[in-house]
């Protein structure tokens, strides 16, 4: 998991702040990962950085400190603009944490362990680790590990300083031991409270509110998100035809529109947000047309926004073509699009390729693709999961194959190699008899015994790769994956 090692301070100073901590406690998680499978719980423990980070970031939590605990996470800052945000990060994981790590990984929902939360204050000090990052030490961590023990299924618990600042923005209640269970380790008797949902109808503030848009969003309360979204829109508008403004001001505040609208999840509603801006004498800018261009409705009206940006001499840019592409109905016009795009001189990435291997593959073959793919100048291996993933939607375990050969340590190859065990080898084995030479061939049934298991055979075919690398970091990989071996075999 990334994390901000960059505390305000020069260098080698103890900072004393005024710190809040989010703690995330996975209950019962050692019990839940024994009964896993080492995949199921590899890809368990992958997904569980995953699952925060787009929260984090769309909660302008970036630069916030995370650690993570061994059952979970503690996250923490110092900034009050963030206060409210790292709520709102606790109601999200509270609500949605088991249901989207059950996306992520495909184990079953029950499996998935609950969580524990809560948020307190605390008075910390900077300090600097032996590895040289910095971390906070003092009461904001420990109290809020305490309070998860007072924390109910799925509950966030937070101390008093908290409650006052979640006041007018959160429904709050008060805990007893009348109605909860009081920890067994709680040295420091402070007062707890629970924190329930957000209340967007108290929470209207312009300056900052795409995080409580999104986070309505997130936890299924569409309705309510668009309507804080058109009426924080209202306050902006009203502000803004209120005071003479300048260059530099004007710009902030499409700015500011700018989130708002991209955290509205409805495009009608974005559609009159769009229209506030015109009505305050603001020029829309990319980042406000290609906003439109992801809520619209279907590709046509998309291809329409794209148009409108021709039209008022707005130049695209990766978003905007990234955005349209995803709107693309079909492979061919998303592959059209994307040779648009090089045309005009911009390099497609991560996210163009992921989002054409996610279209409707069921007229392609693999090896069409692989030929296209490989024949770009930025052809990275991240997207070829994305087809993996359509391919094997669409039940094409022949074309799954075909991509695993060639990708077979990427983790969704990993996981096709698990779940279809006697094929893969099968047809691993098959291309490997036929051509010994292969260049991948004995690279994937290396891969794949490894994967099952089968350190022996896993060895014998690593050693062939071994001998047919060409790339420096297969090399250094397979190098590495021998060495496991022998020192796994060493230890029995």
């Amino acid at each position: 998991m990334e994390r901000n090692d960059q505390l305000e301070g020069s260098a080698g100073e103890n900072i004393e702040a005024y710190v809040l901590c989010l703690s995330i406690d996975l209950i019962g998680s050692t019990a839940a990962g024994l009964k896993l499978t080492t995949p199921q719980l590899n890809r368990f423990n992958i997904s569980l950085a995953n699952q925060i980070r787009p929260h984090l970031e769309n909660l302008e939590l970036k630069d916030a400190l995370v650690k993570f605990t061994g059952d979970g996470w503690l996250v923490m800052t110092e900034k009050a603009k963030e206060f409210k945000a790292l709520c709102c990060l606790a109601t999200i994981m509270a609500n949605k944490f088991q249901e989207e790590m059950n996306k992520r990984t495909g184990i079953a929902i029950n499996k998935i362990p609950q969580l524990r939360l809560a948020i307190c204050s605390g008075l910390d000090v900077s300090v600097e680790l032996p590895n040289g990052h910095k971390d906070w030490v003092g009461d904001s961590a420990r109290r809020a590990t305490r309070a998860c023990g007072w924390s109910h299924t799925n509950e966030v618990v937070i101390n008093g300083t908290v409650r006052e600042i979640a006041l007018r923005d959160f429904d709050i209640k008060s805990i007893t031991e009348k109605d909860h269970t009081k920890p067994k380790k709680w040295e420091e008797d402070f007062e707890v409270f629970s924190l329930g949902e957000l209340n967007p109808e108290v929470s209207a503030e312009p300056e900052a509110p795409e995080y409580f848009i999104y986070t309505l969003k997130t936890i299924g309360k569409v309705e309510e998100a668009n309507k804080f979204g058109l009426c924080v829109s209202e306050c902006l508008g009203y502000t803004v035809r209120k005071q003479g403004i300048d260059e530099m001001e004007r710009q902030e505040f499409l700015r500011n529109w700018n989130r708002l609208m991209a955290s509205i999840p409805d495009y009608l509603s974005a559609l009159k947000v769009f229209k506030m801006i015109q009505d305050a004498g603001l020029y829309p800018d990319v980042f406000t047309y290609s906003t439109l261009i992801n809520k619209a409705p279907d590709y046509d009206v998309a291809k329409d926004w794209v148009e409108t940006m021709r039209i008022e001499g707005i130049q695209p840019n990766v978003i905007t073509y990234n955005t349209f592409i995803n709107k693309a109905p079909d492979y061919d016009v998303a592959k059209d699009w994307i040779e648009t795009m090089c045309a005009g001189g911009f390099q497609p990435n991560d996210v163009t390729y992921s989002t054409l291997f996610s279209k409707d593959l069921s007229g392609k073959l693999a090896n069409d693709i692989l030929k296209w793919y490989l024949a770009q100048k930025y052809h990275p291996e991240e997207p070829i999961q994305a087809a993996i993933a359509t391919y094997q939607k669409l039940g094409r375990i022949d074309q799954v194959l075909r991509l695993v050969l060639d990708y077979p340590h990427l983790q969704s190859a990993r996981k096709i190699i698990q779940e279809h065990s006697e094929e893969a080898l099968q047809y691993f084995k098959k291309i490997f008899d036929d051509n010994p030479q292969h260049p991948n061939a004995a690279y994937a049934l290396g891969v794949a015994y490894l994967e099952l298991e089968k350190e022996q055979e896993a060895q014998w075919y690593l050693n062939k790769a071994l001998k047919l690398a060409t790339a420096s970091l297969r090399k250094s990989v397979i190098k590495e994956w021998l060495r496991q071996i022998d020192h796994k075999q060493s230890q029995k």
